[in-house]
This record gives structure tokens, C-alpha cells and sequence, in this order.
């Protein structure tokens, strides 16, 4: 065929511009999630033992959860 790229005499695949910006949204999300997890655990270290107590929370459960790294969900305490 005259006219096509390439020797094959196929066209060139080209994604489809949804399927990108499907892509993009996706990793834009999961890096806001793992924002939110940084700024929350951040949140959690910063409060003293007291208030710790106050909230009804373990504070051994609560400084095992400031440890952990930001591409870990965060836990529901109140098991």
C-alpha cells in the first residue's frame, strides 16, 4: 500500500487519547490517597499520649501506625 508508514504496509497504532487521560486520572488519585495517608499519620504522631487515651486509642497501636510507610492503607483503630 502507497502512502503507509513503515514496510508492513500497516498504519500505526495510536492509542486512544481516553485511554491516556483514564490513565493519568488514576495515578493523580493514587497520589493524592497517598498524601492523604502521609498528612494523616503525620497528624497522628503529633498528638501526646493524653489525647491519645482520650480518643480511645492504644498508643502502641497508634505509634505502629505512624511507622508505616505511605503506600500502606491506614487501619481502622477501633478494633
Amino acid at each position: 500500500m502507497k502512502g503507509n508508514a513503515g514496510s508492513s504496509g500497516l498504519a500505526p497504532v495510536v492509542a486512544p487519547r481516553a485511554g491516556w487521560s483514564l490513565i493519568l486520572d488514576l495515578i493523580v488519585a493514587t497520589l493524592r490517597e497517598w498524601r492523604r495517608r502521609h498528612v494523616g499519620r503525620r497528624e497522628l504522631a503529633s498528638l501526646d499520649e493524653r489525647t491519645i487515651r482520650e480518643l480511645c486509642l492504644d498508643p502502641g497501636v497508634v505509634n505502629h501506625e505512624v511507622r508505616q510507610p505511605f503506600w500502606r492503607p491506614l487501619r481502622d483503630w477501633r478494633d
